[in-house]
């Protein structure tokens, strides 16, 4: 689905040089690094946006040429759900969802409606349809988004820091259940984040973008780097407390359901 070979390219004042990565064909990648670590920029090198300097990057068994962007044929099959809420204001949420199809499809008003609400109820927002975006929280704009983004069953599905932002408890657990629903029907996924709580989605391919490299899971014990090493350092540190700390609150959680019971 996605394959950069020896990949060089700039963003800002960083290089990054000799940058390989694969993501096949109804996989899971998740990106995980610091803010300003060129996250989002490597994103839009794997589709096309971004120059690179030296490299090959292949997206839908195609080879992008550098910077061009998508084609035609390839904008309804990736979605993307970005950082900031771009849901538009003079939309309800179900017009908002609808959108793509309105836009690309010419489907009009009434045929949107049976096609936009069965989305919004696997989400869990069928009952904020008729709202506009000022009217709802921040748990809900990110669903929102997300519907919007699969409403054409795209094959590539792309979620810049899906879970940044003022996400609540609820919206968090609300977010990772419906990317692990999008995995499980298929969807090939792109996730950037800054949240290590996303290494918990399984049978993902985790990669740590630190110092100008993209470090595979697997490799990273091994990097002789000293900025990799404090960044590996942190993240073992946030597991380990993690897991002593986190993992008794819902041990007392679960008891006081099974005692409800």
């Amino acid at each position: 689905m996605i394959r950069l070979q020896n990949v060089s390219f700039t963003i800002g004042t960083n290089s990054f040089n000799g940058v390989d990565f694969h993501l096949p064909r109804g996989g899971v990648a998740v990106i995980l690094g610091s803010r300003m670590a060129g996250k989002t920029g490597f994103i839009n090198v794997c589709l096309g946006r971004h120059p690179i300097d030296a490299g090959v990057v292949f997206l839908m068994e195609r080879q992008v040429l550098s910077g061009e962007g998508l084609q035609p044929s390839e904008v309804r099959r990736i979605g993307m759900v970005t950082q900031q809420v771009t849901l538009l204001d003079n939309l309800s949420v179900a017009g908002n969802v609808g959108l793509p199809l309105a836009y690309h499809l010419g489907i009009k008003e009434r045929d949107l409606r049976d096609r936009v609400r069965p989305l919004l109820d696997q989400f869990g927002i069928g009952k904020i349809g008729d709202r506009f975006p000022h009217q709802i929280n921040n748990n809900e704009a990110k669903l929102a988004m997300m519907a919007r983004a699969v409403i054409q069953q795209p094959s590539l599905l792309i979620l810049d820091e899906p879970t940044a932002g003022d996400l609540d408890p609820a919206g968090f657990l609300q977010v990772m259940a419906a990317i692990k629903r999008l995995h499980d029907n298929g969807v090939t996924l792109l996730i950037t984040t800054c949240s290590p709580s996303m290494a918990s989605i399984e049978s993902a391919g985790f990669y740590y973008l630190v110092d100008h490299r993209l470090i595979p899971h697997s490799d990273h014990l091994e990097t002789a780097d000293r900025a990799a090493r404090e960044f590996f350092k942190e993240i073992r540190n946030y597991t380990e407390r993690q897991k002593r700390e986190i993992s008794g609150f819902f041990k007392v959680l679960f008891k006081d359901e099974q005692t409800e019971k």
